[in-house]
């Protein structure tokens, strides 16, 4: 009967959300920013076109083998993310949780994604309910899951919803589901140093400053990363062992990570009081046009709810 309710719930989620749609957008409009301005696909570097664009491909190739695989479904999402079509990627997710009501991963995915494109309402109802998918499937054998459930999956739906809390102000909430995503961070130095930055401007923001102390007290000063550069630089200036000025030289305009940088030391400044100068920086995020980035979301929710205000504009 658990069961069953859960799969209903998923059926509900994936139909009365989609119905709830606002005036509908033209077909080149992603979404429309905090901000009021149109976001549409970025292009893409002839690099990154082509190596999408290949992903692209094998996975429709994938499905056109295997029509009724959840992973190839989830594969094809992905690879449609990948393009910047984030919209279609939100389709495809709703379709899969349609056809696999029980696994986690899409309304996971699909959750992101209504982050990505400002709809935190609905960014909150899928991932609260991939959380749900995922204790239930837990409580289970390996071989009678339904669906796979894996400490990624359990990671993710924590962290995107510590994002979501951050980007709407409940930082108490953030803070939380934060400090849980850490948990599932053992031996992934890259979710680690990703957490911890956006824990970190939690509490800088809640005005917490001694528990960040307390956080990074142990920070190692080296770690072995294959991404996440900027997170682990933030990290040692929000422990004291880096300045400012060693962070701000050599960003490059062009590199999506450079708005994780400008917006950590955005926060930063703006925890120190300096409101006019964290707007500087913000807004060189934005006019950076990354505006899928975890980085850019951020500035644009602090410029648009905050900054502006307490500055008086």
């Amino acid at each position: 009967m658990k069961r069953i309710l859960l799969s209903l719930l998923v059926l509900l989620t994936a139909t009365s959300l989609a119905a709830e749609e606002s005036a509908p957008l033209p077909a080149d409009v992603q979404a429309i920013s905090w901000l009021g301005d149109t976001l549409r696909v970025l292009p893409l570097d002839t690099i990154m076109k082509s190596s999408r664009g290949t992903k692209l491909t094998k996975a429709k190739m994938a499905m056109e083998k295997n029509p009724d695989g959840a992973d190839e479904l989830l594969a094809l999402g992905k690879a449609h993310d990948g393009m910047g079509d984030y919209r279609e990627g939100i389709a495809i997710y709703t379709e899969g949780m349609e056809r696999f009501p029980d696994d986690a991963r899409f309304p996971r995915r699909r959750g992101h994604r209504w982050t990505t494109l400002r709809d935190l309402d609905r960014a909150f109802a899928d991932l609260d309910l991939a959380e749900t998918l995922a204790i239930e499937l837990a409580k289970q054998s390996a071989e009678a899951r339904p669906a796979p459930v894996t400490d990624r999956l359990r990671y993710d739906i924590e962290f995107h919803l510590g994002l979501a809390h951050y980007l709407r102000g409940d930082l108490e909430d953030a803070e939380n589901r934060f400090r849980s995503a850490l948990t599932w961070t053992d031996g992934h130095n890259e979710w680690r140093v990703s957490t911890l930055n956006w824990l970190s401007l939690t509490l800088c923001r809640a005005g917490k400053t001694a528990e960040i102390d307390e956080l990074l007290a142990e920070f190692p000063t080296t770690m072995r990363l294959k991404s996440g550069q900027s997170y682990f630089r933030l990290l040692q200036m929000y422990s004291g062992r880096l300045r400012e000025g060693e962070l701000l030289p050599g960003l490059n305009p062009k590199a999506v990570s450079t708005t994780t940088t400008l917006y950590g030391l955005g926060q930063w400044r703006a925890c120190d009081g300096d409101l006019p100068g964290a707007t500087e920086l913000m807004d060189r995020v934005i006019e950076s046009g990354f505006w899928s980035s975890f980085g850019f979301l951020a500035s644009e929710a602090m410029l648009a709810r905050d900054l502006r205000l307490e500055e008086g504009e």
